[in-house]
């Protein structure tokens, strides 16, 4: 993407999943349009053609692809939504989902369903469902080559993070479920998630095959500066 690049639309929220990005917010669709069927430093050079229009989505598709692109992506564009997936048949599943027409993960998964209640809402929210690995997720993108807690396949996990625009300070919830949540475990999370806690802020509770961490955390306790942030 191109640091100059302008643009008349505007993201409020953008949700990932299954390698589909949801971008939710107000579109400028003519201006989004000019930009995928005419090669630009946005598309990376890739030339779109608008497919279809489905269910109030413009569908477009890659046609001319750069040598050093692999694997474009498809997208859907509409007033309030963009929705960028791998193939045009993950863009079908994500519409269908928005459009009720399919069933969703919190209609038909009763774990993810409380992982997230105790979570709670926050202005991040990041979660693993099932066996993925950190590979998987993220490619050669990973945030942390060495994390103090990594999630063991087959573990769920959602984590939510609520940030203070007045102060460095932010505060984390984070829930797990596992078939192991003995002392070693529930230890292995309480330094993890301690270590860097506010004055001693964090309080962790271990009960039904559930963990559950709560903490206040700041720049400076992460070993991080606001110009290291930014």
């Amino acid at each position: 993407m191109s640091p100059t690049a302008t643009s008349d639309s505007t993201v409020s929220e953008v949700t990932t999943t299954n390698q589909t990005v949801i971008a939710e917010g107000s579109f400028a669709t003519n201006q989004l349009r000019e930009r995928l069927i005419e090669p630009t430093d946005e598309t990376l050079g890739i030339v779109y053609e608008q497919t279809s229009t489905d269910r109030g989505y413009d569908r477009y598709e890659p046609v001319e692809i750069p040598d050093s692109v692999d694997d474009p992506p498809a997208v859907a564009v509409a007033d309030e939504t963009v929705i960028v997936g791998p193939d045009a048949s993950r863009l079908d599943r994500t519409i269908a989902a928005g459009d009720g027409n399919r069933s969703r993960v919190l209609e038909t998964d009763e774990t993810t369903t409380e992982l997230l209640g105790q979570a709670g809402t926050g202005d991040l929210v990041v979660g693993q469902l099932g066996p993925a690995t950190g590979e998987q997720l993220f490619g050669d993108l990973q945030p942390n080559p060495d994390p103090q807690f990594r999630p063991r396949s087959g573990e769920n996990v959602v984590a939510a993070v609520d940030f203070d625009a007045s102060s460095d300070a932010f505060e984390s919830q984070f829930a797990l479920v596992a078939d192991d949540i003995g002392e070693d475990r529930q230890e292995t999370i309480e330094t993890s998630f301690g270590t860097a806690a506010v004055d001693d802020s964090v309080s962790i509770d271990a009960s039904d095959g559930r963990i559950t961490a709560n903490g206040t955390y700041s720049l400076e306790s992460l070993g991080l500066t606001s110009s290291d942030s930014s």
